[in-house]
């Protein structure tokens, strides 16, 4: 198996500065796999379009002043080699290209030469066609903005009447980026939900009124770092920089506050891997005010040491257990620890619990490839505008159209599981 050989990069007279395509050429003697023009393989290789170019045209109007135009494009590419896998609303990902625009400026200070350059990528703020994550989870369909519509609210209302529910979360992608999150949140409470959300802060300030008046119960910011070092290091490498996490801090802090000064309750989640991390927390706690609930998350990939880190922290707050959350019917379960100033601290967790059918059989359902387990339905708007429903992150070929679910096996089978448990519970 390889992709296909890159077969020339020849310049081209006037503004085209190079083409490239590629070829698929079988080896004799072994098996492989056409991936040329595919976007997605199974183990996570990817291959490369059929065809990709990129032009530039340099125009200098005045004398030491330049400005430069790149176009970069690439051909449409197939979800997999597989002609029997599709996705039936998008049969292919779309071809696309990107406009690039550069200022430059020549001075000469003395006998010195100095260029200046400004520039800007993406200038036509062309939004990539939706392809990642899709090609190697299973997913069949393309996800949608939700949109606070009467088919919105119509899908909660059916999947509210159906499991029993009590509360709509939003999450993201960054939900305080949403356009129209304040009707969302609005349609959310005419299905007669309680309506939270998970944000990192990046927007929040500016929504946060708004969400309070539509009736915004709770949000659950996510912390990743509590100084801007701190949040470098968690970036990709190529966000990775201490001016910009500066930034984003002061974005959380200015949400944090916005959302207590309008009296929506405001949580603040942080995973704490090892005991090295005790620090993120004590500034945490000492930064915001007790209106902040603290919940600490322990890391899945780090095990008993993440565990045995935070259990050691809340001995050195003088913490004591006071209160157990477990909710029937889905892995999450907290427990509440109350400070010796009165501060109430959370520590969250997952406990193993499986569909008792639909995992069955499931090549993740192991300690070391499903450790979330069933944690509850999830709601998709899909680009022909429907629901789709959810029950696993890793498996997005369970999900099911809203219909379908609702006379599903799958509905009945998330019913009896919450029944199961509650009855124990309830008594316990």
């Amino acid at each position: 198996m390889r992709p296909g050989r890159a077969l020339g990069r020849e310049p081209v007279a006037g503004p085209v500065s190079a083409a490239t395509y590629a070829r698929f050429e079988p080896v004799p003697g072994l098996t492989t796999v056409d991936l040329a023009g595919v976007a997605f393989y199974a183990n996570a290789v990817q291959a490369t379009p059929v065809y990709r170019w990129t032009m530039t045209g340099t125009y200098s109007p005045v004398q030491n002043f330049t400005v430069n135009i790149m176009e970069r494009w690439r051909s449409s590419l197939a979800w997999t080699p597989t002609p029997q896998t599709q996705i039936v609303s998008t049969p292919r990902i779309p071809s696309v290209g990107y406009t690039d625009l550069t200022l430059a400026y020549q001075m000469t200070p003395g006998d010195s030469q100095l260029e200046v350059f400004f520039n800007i990528q993406n200038l036509l703020n062309k939004q990539p066609p939706p392809g990642a994550y899709l090609g190697s989870n299973g997913a069949r369909f393309l996800p949608a903005t939700v949109l606070p519509n009467d088919e919105f609210t119509s899908a909660v209302t059916r999947l509210r009447d159906a499991l029993g529910l009590e509360e709509l979360h939003l999450t993201g992608g960054e939900p305080s980026l949403h356009p129209r999150l304040a009707q969302v949140v609005h349609a959310g409470r005419d299905a007669g939900l309680r309506v939270c959300l998970t944000s990192n802060g990046e927007n929040g300030a500016r929504v946060m009124a708004n969400c309070a008046q539509a009736g915004l119960d709770r949000v659950n910011f996510s912390i990743f770092g509590t100084t801007a070092a701190e949040l470098a290091q968690v970036q990709h490498a190529r966000y990775a920089d201490v001016h910009r996490a500066e930034k984003k801090l002061r974005a959380l802090r200015e949400s944090v506050r916005a959302t207590l000064k309008y009296g929506v309750r405001a949580s603040a989640n942080i995973v704490v891997p090892s005991y090295e991390h005790a620090p993120r927390v004590r500034r945490l706690m000492d930064e915001f005010a007790p209106e902040l609930s603290v919940r600490l998350l322990n890391s899945l990939a780090e095990g008993a040491e993440s565990v045995e880190a935070i259990e050691t922290i809340l001995s050195e707050l003088g913490a004591v257990p006071f209160a157990h959350h477990i909710v029937a019917g889905a892995s999450g379960w907290r427990t509440a620890y109350r400070l010796p100033n009165g501060r109430v601290v959370w520590f969250k967790r997952i406990r193993p619990l499986r569909l008792p059918r639909t995992c069955t059989g499931c090549p993740l359902n192991n300690g070391r490839d499903c450790q979330e387990g069933y944690y509850g339905v999830r709601l998709y708007r899909d680009r022909a505008g429907g629901y789709q429903v959810g029950v696993c992150i890793q498996r997005m070929d369970l999900c099911q159209p809203l219909d379908e679910f609702l006379a599903s096996d799958l509905c009945q089978e998330i019913i009896a599981l919450r029944d199961a448990e509650y009855g124990p519970l309830a008594v316990a």
